[in-house]
């Protein structure tokens, strides 16, 4: 599928909306309707996006949902497999991951700033070859990451998802 959608739209934009409403369980059209709202300024964005790029899209949300359940939903002992793993519009082709595998692991992480304030973010790691063997290795790495790359004092890490990357 082209994450451009339909004959020249630009559905990829939209790309964190189809993912806000697939999170949220939105229907067929209260999806459209926060596409329709998220292009307001830029309507011409839709022109030529059909009903099948947007579930196309909606597909690949949904996978990446379910993938992120299963890894949330694991032993921490688990190895971690192909039902932890998503693809999305924008992940490399099938031959090129297989020769060269790139996996983003995006989490929620919530921390204290060098001025003592509680802030939340998201942030993506990338691992390119493989990912660590088990969740809890996996976890253990990203805790490192965010003690050694990314600053302040981490208090949670929430919601952890992998998808394939380029």
């Amino acid at each position: 599928m082209s994450p451009a959608g339909g004959t020249g739209g630009n559905l990829a934009k939209y790309w964190g909306t189809v993912v806000a409403s697939v999170n949220q369980r939105a229907s067929t059209a209260e999806l459209w309707g926060a596409l329709k709202d998220a292009a307001a300024t830029n309507p011409s964005d839709l022109a030529g996006v059909s009903v099948f790029d947007v579930n196309a899209m909606r597909s690949a949300a949904a996978g990446i949902r379910a993938a992120t359940d299963a890894f949330q939903a694991a032993d921490l002992s688990a190895a971690i497999d192909s039902t932890m793993v998503a693809q999305t519009p924008f992940s490399a082709d099938l031959g090129a991951q297989a020769i060269r595998p790139v996996y983003n692991v995006s989490f929620e992480r919530t921390f204290i700033n060098d001025q003592g304030v509680q802030e939340g973010e998201m942030r993506t790691d990338r691992f390119v070859g493989g990912l660590p063997g088990t969740v809890q290795d996996l976890l253990d790495t990203v805790a490192n990451d965010m003690t050694t790359l990314y600053g302040g004092t981490t208090t949670a890490v929430g919601t952890v998802s992998i998808t394939m990357g380029r």
